[in-house]
């Protein structure tokens, strides 16, 4: 109890330290545009860092653009399988820029080319460029905006602003361009310009296309207003005007790159965009977030990190359904070129998210998980997006399959928590196709084949504990159940939580399942209860039935968290446990994944993985499993402890005290580095694995909201 106090009183002190605003850092500033919407203005003055992207997505809800502080331009779908379609590659400058040409001489206006009072503001939805050119007799100042309404359209809006600055009449021709090579649809450059040269086209006023490619992409178009020509240079759609432009005059003009959409679908919805819509958009969506205003700077955490969820939202044709993108790994090291799938467990955990905010996303991001499911239960780790593999009834682990052992609980989690937010049973009564061919079933149907298929194929160890494999969610923990026998007490916890939720579901349409569901539960939640070990749970049994995580050794985070969430032990073994979690590995930037890490390379019964200490999953920071504990600490009436670890969880308090890192400022990659790693704290983990990866990760900014609803519902 002593301890409970220490901890409450430092947060009460934490909560009046972090009583300010969080505007600036050393590479921008936030501000607020005029739908007192938050967005982030690069400051290229304040301090340099030419060689990091800054990159910022953006997304319809069909598809994603991701912008950097260089001006590229990427549009990536998941329609046919993830694939960029505009690269800025060598061969390649992007989905859009803008270019003048004047007496025979071409000019790039894309910012990284512009001279002078260079602006970069990344918005809710939208990127926008501005600089002035300065070259011999002219003087330009450009603007140009990449808009994104989530509407659920195939493409995105550039607008262009050109003023003349100059005394002189400017005479030239201004031209909006938009590179097309959908990589890694077609590899080779040269069988692509192949493609493109004897490809139908559709060039005219205010239209410039490409058609037929395949039997997937019909079309590719750069809309613009009549006035602007359509031709093609090669791979690239071009609309130009000719014009006479004088001093202090302005040129706007709107365009519309888009796939997919007939000419008169892209030429209405061109005509409907305005920047005011767009937002418009996006504040239809953002109405969610009103239960859980502050009036403070948590506004702008939760309304812009929700926004960044949402615009990781893709469409997978191959399963007709809407889902949340990891990002970062499942697009690959170069957003030129793209990889093709991901891990299935982070479309479950945004799932969880969603189920409190868009009931309809959390839903079509379900039936997109079940209908990669075996009918015996079993979840593929990940989907490659398309086509999708039909198969006969088979099963991974009969084939000797290498696999962690969490999906399929994910899976029960995030449909017993959409349960829990919505009251909506009619949901699970829907029916949907299993993978295995010819099969299909209710999504309560998939529910119970996933039980069985955790029940039964992964199994429990001689500690009543739900096996590990080849790993839990923490798959650096390679080697605690690589022969088979391995015990895993957060996958065991997460299994009761899901369990918890999905109970009340079987009252209601099943309720001849509902003993066994009652039956398991009770058993897990027994199991684990014994793992409780003076004021801690341990984190698991390793092959050789040694502890791993006891009280003479290091705490695990996601034990107590999910031991908590599961309703394991006693309320007072609970509580115990998740501020004895918060003493031991609390930081001012998050909490640390276990209190102390493993040596590089670990022992031999740990890990095949020898990540530096203080990095990665070697005690670094994990916002998502920090939000875990946050939403654990709330549920058990521990709020105010929650909320301080809620405020130094967040992109604002990480921004505040590692100034010089250029990421986790308004999105990031998916962990920090600790103190333990020295000088690398606040960075990520570079040494073993590349995760300075130039693309962020949603689990980054996934449950900033999430967190803060739970704070709020259990005060």
């Amino acid at each position: 109890m002593k301890t409970t106090i220490k901890i409450l009183f430092l947060s009460i002190i934490s909560l009046s330290i972090y009583a300010q605003q969080y505007n600036s850092s050393n590479f921008g500033q936030w501000k607020t545009d005029k739908d007192n919407l938050p967005y982030f203005e690069l400051n290229f003055r304040k301090q340099q860092c030419p060689w990091y992207p800054f990159p910022h997505f953006q997304g319809t809800g069909y598809n994603s653009v991701l912008t950097n502080q260089w001006g590229d331009v990427n549009l990536f779908t998941t329609e046919y399988g993830l694939a960029n379609l505009s690269p800025a590659l060598w061969s390649t400058r992007g989905g859009f820029y803008p270019m003048i040409e004047v007496n025979g001489e071409l000019i790039s206006l894309i910012i990284s080319e512009l001279d002078g009072q260079k602006l970069v503001k990344y918005g809710i939805g939208y990127t926008e460029y501005s600089g002035i050119l300065t070259k011999s007799n002219l003087k330009l100042f450009v603007k140009y905006r990449i808009s994104t309404p989530f509407d659920y359209s195939k493409g995105f809006f550039a607008t262009v602003e050109l003023t003349n600055l100059s005394k002189q009449t400017f005479s030239g021709t201004l031209s909006a361009r938009s590179d097309v090579w959908p990589k890694p649809l077609f590899d080779d450059f040269k069988k692509w310009k192949d493609i493109v040269k004897h490809t139908d086209k559709k060039l005219g006023n205010g239209i410039a296309s490409f058609l037929n490619i395949n039997e997937h992409f019909k079309s590719i178009t750069l809309s613009g207003p009549d006035d602007y020509v359509g031709s093609n240079l090669l791979n690239t759609l071009q609309l130009a005007k000719t014009m006479q432009l004088k001093s202090n005059a302005i040129e706007t003009a709107e365009f519309y790159f888009s796939y997919n959409e007939v000419e008169n679908a892209a030429k209405k919805n061109l005509q409907a965009f305005t920047s005011t819509n767009g937002n418009a958009s996006w504040m239809r969506e953002l109405k969610a977030l009103q239960s859980i205003k502050n009036g403070n700077w948590m506004d702008r955490e939760n309304t812009w990190t929700y926004s960044q969820l949402l615009s990781m939202c893709f469409y997978d044709k191959s399963l007709g359904e809407h889902f949340i993108h990891l990002g970062g790994y499942g697009i690959g090291e170069n957003p030129a070129t793209p990889g093709t799938g991901f891990s299935m467990r982070e479309v479950a955990e945004t799932a969880i998210v969603l189920s409190s905010f868009n009931p309809e996303l959390a839903k079509s991001s379900l039936r997109w998980m079940a209908k990669t499911q075996l009918k015996s239960g079993d979840l593929k780790r990940g989907h490659f997006h398309f086509p999708l593999d039909i198969e006969d009834e088979t099963q991974r682990l009969d084939r000797n399959f290498p696999d962690e052992s969490d999906t399929e609980i994910w899976f029960l989690i995030a449909c017993g928590e959409y349960y829990k937010a919505t009251g909506d049973v009619s949901f699970f009564n829907e029916i949907v196709p299993f993978r295995t061919k010819n099969t299909s079933a209710s999504v309560w149907g998939h529910i119970v084949a996933a039980v069985s298929f955790i029940q039964n194929d992964i199994g429990t160890g001689k500690n009543g504990l739900i096996k590990m494999l080849h790993g839990d969610w923490n798959d650096y923990l390679s080697r605690i159940g690589a022969e088979g026998n391995g015990q895993s007490v957060m996958n065991t916890a997460m299994m009761c939580r899901g369990l918890l939720q999905l109970i009340p579901i079987a009252e209601k349409i099943d309720v001849s399942k509902k003993d066994d569901l009652q039956l398991y539960l009770t058993t897990l939640q027994s199991a684990v209860t014994n793992c409780f070990d003076t004021d801690r749970f341990i984190r698991a049994y390793d092959d050789n039935g040694n502890s791993v995580g006891g009280h003479n050794d290091r705490l695990f985070i996601n034990a107590q968290s999910w031991a908590a969430l599961g309703k394991c032990g006693t309320s007072e073994q609970r509580k115990i446990a998740l501020t004895k979690a918060v003493e031991l590995c609390s930081t001012p930037i998050g909490m640390i994944l276990m209190s102390k890490p493993y040596s590089s390379p670990t022992p031999s019964n740990i890990s095949w993985a020898p990540i530096p200490a203080g990095e990665g999953e070697n005690s670094g920071i994990w916002p998502q499993t920090v939000a875990w504990m946050i939403w654990a600490l709330a549920e058990e009436g521990i709020t105010d402890i929650a909320l301080a670890e809620w405020k130094k969880n967040t992109l604002a308090l990480h921004s505040e005290r590692h100034r010089n890192v250029p990421f986790g400022i308004y999105n990031g990659t998916d962990c920090y580095s600790s103190h333990y790693a020295n000088e690398r704290e606040g960075w990520t983990q570079i040494e073993m694995f590349n995760r300075m990866l130039p693309i962020h990760m949603n689990p980054i900014i996934a449950w900033q909201a999430f967190g803060m609803k739970q704070i709020l519902m259990n005060k």
